[in-house]
């Protein structure tokens, strides 16, 4: 079933419609280092 919430849990995403632009690390795990990010 592709429903919404189903996809999300696929990609491991939040389900409930917080914002993941910024966020959602509990979902993804930890933070990947990005190069030139800290400055």
């Amino acid at each position: 079933l592709g429903c919404y919430r189903g996809l999300r849990h696929r990609r491991s995403l939040p389900v409930r419609g917080q914002r993941t632009h910024t966020n959602a690390r509990t979902r993804k795990g930890p933070a990947k280092a990005i190069a030139g990010k800290k400055k």
